[in-house]
């Protein structure tokens, strides 16, 4: 792949990667603005390479690339609320359940702790039968 090529991709997605991509434009309603905002992700790699075996020679050259678009949140500017009260912030994300699962297994390991103690104490504590 050549590197005008490359250049070439690199200077088209830094157009598209700019914060108008990001920042989308405005929604206007009756009592609000509302804008979306996006999460942008792209990568690009290449490479290219040559035999060095002198019975069977060739090369090749190759590239490729992704990229996605996420919308994270709006922002809603209320038009009858002044100043900072008037803008808020939605999430379009969903709230990971990690730290509950988390918080369901330190319980659950705690529970398991507790009944293991508990049944060692009862075996300490029963007399052994004596023939």
């Amino acid at each position: 792949m050549s590197e005008s090529y490359l250049k070439a991709l690199a200077e088209e997605l830094s157009s598209v990667l700019s914060s108008k991509s990001v920042i989308g434009e405005p929604i206007i309603q009756e009592d609000k603005v509302l804008i979306p905002v996006t999460k942008l992700g792209f990568a690009i790699g290449s490479g290219s390479g040559k035999s060095s075996s002198k019975d069977v020679g060739g090369e090749g050259t190759g590239g490729g690339g992704g990229g996605g678009v996420e919308p994270i949140a709006l922002i809603a500017i209320y038009k009858n609320i002044p100043g900072p009260e008037g803008v808020q912030v939605l999430s379009l994300q969903v709230p990971s359940k990690v730290p509950e699962v988390i918080e369901k297994a330190i319980e659950s390991f705690t529970k398991m702790q507790e009944k293991k103690t508990q049944s060692e104490k009862e075996k300490e504590e029963k007399p052994t039968e004596q023939t």
